[in-house]
Protein backbone atom coordinates (compact mmCIF):
# COMPACT_ATOMS: atom_id res chain seq x y z
CA UNK A 1 0.00 0.00 0.00
CA UNK A 2 2.76 2.34 0.72
CA UNK A 3 4.81 1.66 -2.09
CA UNK A 4 1.52 2.25 -4.46
CA UNK A 5 1.12 5.62 -2.46
CA UNK A 6 5.24 6.48 -3.27
CA UNK A 7 4.16 5.79 -7.15
CA UNK A 8 1.18 8.25 -6.94
CA UNK A 9 3.32 10.82 -5.34
CA UNK A 10 5.78 10.41 -7.61
CA UNK A 11 3.22 10.65 -10.71
CA UNK A 12 2.29 14.04 -9.17
CA UNK A 13 5.52 15.47 -9.19
CA UNK A 14 6.21 14.28 -12.81
CA UNK A 15 3.17 15.66 -13.80
CA UNK A 16 4.50 19.20 -13.14
CA UNK A 17 7.58 18.71 -15.43
CA UNK A 18 7.44 20.28 -19.05
CA UNK A 19 8.76 17.24 -21.30
CA UNK A 20 7.33 15.66 -24.43
CA UNK A 21 3.47 15.52 -23.42
CA UNK A 22 2.63 12.18 -24.57
CA UNK A 23 6.16 10.22 -23.08
CA UNK A 24 4.59 11.92 -19.75
CA UNK A 25 1.29 10.30 -20.41
CA UNK A 26 2.51 7.35 -20.96
CA UNK A 27 5.37 7.52 -18.11
CA UNK A 28 2.73 8.39 -15.67
CA UNK A 29 -0.17 6.44 -16.38
CA UNK A 30 2.51 3.40 -16.56
CA UNK A 31 3.50 4.50 -12.56
CA UNK A 32 -0.63 4.72 -11.64
CA UNK A 33 -1.22 1.39 -12.73
CA UNK A 34 1.35 -0.25 -11.00
CA UNK A 35 0.58 1.67 -8.09
CA UNK A 36 -2.92 1.43 -7.66
CA UNK A 37 -2.09 -2.27 -8.60
CA UNK A 38 -0.02 -2.60 -5.56
CA UNK A 39 -2.84 -1.01 -3.79
CA UNK A 40 -5.45 -3.29 -4.33
CA UNK A 41 -3.75 -6.02 -5.54
CA UNK A 42 -0.79 -6.69 -3.68
CA UNK A 43 -1.93 -4.42 -0.63
CA UNK A 44 -5.45 -4.34 0.55
CA UNK A 45 -6.45 -7.93 -0.51
CA UNK A 46 -3.05 -9.34 1.10
CA UNK A 47 -4.31 -7.14 4.03
CA UNK A 48 -7.91 -8.46 3.91
CA UNK A 49 -6.63 -12.23 3.59
CA UNK A 50 -4.39 -11.60 6.91
CA UNK A 51 -7.68 -10.09 8.68
CA UNK A 52 -9.87 -13.61 7.76
CA UNK A 53 -6.86 -15.34 8.48
CA UNK A 54 -6.78 -13.92 11.93
CA UNK A 55 -10.39 -14.61 12.67
CA UNK A 56 -9.96 -18.25 11.90
CA UNK A 57 -10.74 -18.33 8.13
CA UNK A 58 -8.50 -20.52 6.30
CA UNK A 59 -7.70 -18.15 3.38
CA UNK A 60 -4.79 -17.41 0.61
CA UNK A 61 -3.23 -15.00 -1.21
CA UNK A 62 -4.73 -14.15 -4.21
CA UNK A 63 -1.43 -13.29 -5.95
CA UNK A 64 1.11 -15.90 -5.83
CA UNK A 65 4.40 -13.75 -6.68
CA UNK A 66 3.15 -13.45 -10.17
CA UNK A 67 6.98 -12.01 -11.66
CA UNK A 68 8.18 -15.84 -11.02
CA UNK A 69 6.20 -17.12 -13.70
CA UNK A 70 8.10 -19.02 -16.62
CA UNK A 71 4.49 -19.53 -18.77
CA UNK A 72 1.69 -17.55 -19.49
CA UNK A 73 -0.96 -20.60 -18.53
CA UNK A 74 1.62 -20.71 -15.14
CA UNK A 75 0.73 -16.76 -14.87
CA UNK A 76 -2.82 -17.34 -14.98
CA UNK A 77 -3.53 -20.25 -13.41
CA UNK A 78 -1.06 -20.52 -10.60
CA UNK A 79 0.00 -16.92 -10.03
CA UNK A 80 -2.71 -14.35 -10.84
CA UNK A 81 -5.84 -13.62 -9.11
CA UNK A 82 -6.27 -17.20 -8.15
CA UNK A 83 -9.66 -16.76 -6.88
CA UNK A 84 -10.96 -15.63 -9.74
CA UNK A 85 -8.68 -18.37 -11.98
CA UNK A 86 -10.39 -21.15 -9.61
CA UNK A 87 -14.33 -19.73 -10.04
CA UNK A 88 -13.78 -19.91 -13.44
CA UNK A 89 -12.14 -23.29 -13.78
CA UNK A 90 -14.54 -24.81 -11.79
CA UNK A 91 -17.39 -22.77 -13.30
CA UNK A 92 -16.26 -22.75 -17.10
CA UNK A 93 -12.98 -24.60 -18.13
CA UNK A 94 -13.88 -28.19 -15.91
CA UNK A 95 -16.97 -28.63 -17.07
CA UNK A 96 -16.42 -27.55 -20.63
CA UNK A 97 -13.04 -29.36 -21.37
CA UNK A 98 -14.44 -32.44 -21.90
CA UNK A 99 -17.58 -31.41 -24.05
CA UNK A 100 -15.57 -29.26 -26.37
CA UNK A 101 -11.58 -30.02 -25.84
CA UNK A 102 -9.59 -28.26 -23.54
CA UNK A 103 -8.46 -25.43 -26.13
CA UNK A 104 -11.56 -24.57 -26.82
CA UNK A 105 -12.93 -24.80 -22.98
CA UNK A 106 -9.80 -22.68 -22.20
CA UNK A 107 -10.81 -19.72 -24.95
CA UNK A 108 -14.48 -19.40 -23.91
CA UNK A 109 -12.67 -18.89 -19.63
CA UNK A 110 -10.68 -16.16 -21.22
CA UNK A 111 -13.86 -14.73 -23.29
CA UNK A 112 -15.64 -14.89 -19.78
CA UNK A 113 -12.62 -12.91 -18.06
CA UNK A 114 -12.75 -10.33 -20.86
CA UNK A 115 -16.52 -9.77 -20.89
CA UNK A 116 -16.19 -9.23 -17.00
CA UNK A 117 -13.25 -7.11 -17.48
CA UNK A 118 -15.39 -5.28 -20.67
CA UNK A 119 -18.09 -4.97 -17.28
CA UNK A 120 -15.30 -3.03 -15.33
CA UNK A 121 -13.30 -1.13 -17.70
CA UNK A 122 -15.39 -0.11 -20.72
CA UNK A 123 -19.10 0.11 -19.35
CA UNK A 124 -18.22 2.94 -16.48
CA UNK A 125 -16.79 5.32 -18.89
CA UNK A 126 -19.22 4.41 -22.05
CA UNK A 127 -16.38 3.41 -24.27
CA UNK A 128 -13.54 1.09 -25.31
CA UNK A 129 -15.94 -1.72 -25.87
CA UNK A 130 -14.16 -5.23 -26.98
CA UNK A 131 -10.73 -3.91 -26.26
CA UNK A 132 -10.98 -5.94 -22.83
CA UNK A 133 -12.19 -8.46 -24.61
CA UNK A 134 -9.47 -8.48 -27.63
CA UNK A 135 -6.77 -8.80 -24.28
CA UNK A 136 -8.29 -11.59 -23.01
CA UNK A 137 -8.69 -13.33 -26.03
CA UNK A 138 -5.27 -12.91 -26.98
CA UNK A 139 -4.37 -14.23 -24.09
CA UNK A 140 -6.19 -17.21 -24.50
CA UNK A 141 -4.50 -17.67 -28.07
CA UNK A 142 -1.13 -17.41 -26.44
CA UNK A 143 -1.59 -19.68 -23.40
CA UNK A 144 -2.65 -22.00 -26.42
CA UNK A 145 0.80 -21.36 -28.53
CA UNK A 146 2.45 -21.60 -25.52
CA UNK A 147 1.63 -24.98 -24.65
CA UNK A 148 2.42 -26.33 -28.56
CA UNK A 149 5.94 -25.02 -28.40
CA UNK A 150 6.32 -26.81 -24.72
CA UNK A 151 5.23 -29.92 -26.69
CA UNK A 152 7.42 -29.43 -29.14
CA UNK A 153 10.23 -28.07 -26.53
CA UNK A 154 11.13 -24.41 -27.31
CA UNK A 155 14.58 -23.72 -26.48
CA UNK A 156 13.32 -19.87 -25.14
CA UNK A 157 10.72 -21.52 -22.97
CA UNK A 158 13.28 -23.84 -21.43
CA UNK A 159 15.87 -20.69 -20.30
CA UNK A 160 14.21 -19.27 -17.00
CA UNK A 161 15.45 -15.13 -18.15
CA UNK A 162 14.16 -15.88 -21.39
CA UNK A 163 10.66 -17.74 -20.70
CA UNK A 164 10.24 -14.49 -17.67
CA UNK A 165 10.85 -12.31 -20.67
CA UNK A 166 7.80 -13.76 -23.11
CA UNK A 167 5.56 -14.15 -19.87
CA UNK A 168 6.06 -10.12 -19.52
CA UNK A 169 5.98 -9.17 -23.32
CA UNK A 170 2.22 -10.95 -23.54
CA UNK A 171 0.91 -9.83 -20.31
CA UNK A 172 1.98 -6.05 -20.35
CA UNK A 173 2.59 -5.38 -24.60
CA UNK A 174 -1.62 -6.18 -25.29
CA UNK A 175 -2.53 -4.28 -21.97
CA UNK A 176 -3.64 -0.15 -23.98
CA UNK A 177 -6.42 -2.87 -24.92
CA UNK A 178 -6.82 -3.92 -21.49
CA UNK A 179 -6.68 -0.38 -20.20
CA UNK A 180 -7.85 1.83 -23.07
CA UNK A 181 -7.32 5.47 -23.13
CA UNK A 182 -10.66 6.25 -21.95
CA UNK A 183 -10.74 4.19 -18.93
CA UNK A 184 -7.09 6.08 -18.29
CA UNK A 185 -8.61 9.24 -19.01
CA UNK A 186 -11.66 9.25 -16.81
CA UNK A 187 -10.85 6.65 -14.09
CA UNK A 188 -7.15 6.42 -13.79
CA UNK A 189 -5.93 9.85 -13.10
CA UNK A 190 -8.78 11.38 -11.58
CA UNK A 191 -8.35 8.64 -8.70
CA UNK A 192 -5.20 9.66 -8.63
CA UNK A 193 -6.03 13.45 -8.50
CA UNK A 194 -4.33 14.81 -11.33
CA UNK A 195 -5.76 16.27 -13.95
CA UNK A 196 -4.64 15.93 -17.93
CA UNK A 197 -3.69 19.14 -19.67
Amino acid sequence: VLAGAALILLAHQLAKFSVDPYVLYLLITAILLLAFSLILHFGLLSISAGMWRLSGVPTYYLFKTPAKSKTLNEFWSKRWNLAFSEMTSVAIFRPLKNKTGPGLALMIAFVFSGLLHELALSVPVNSGYGLPLLYFIIQGIMVILERVLITYKAGFLQNTVLSRIWVFFWIVVPMPLLFHAQFINDILWPLAGINLK
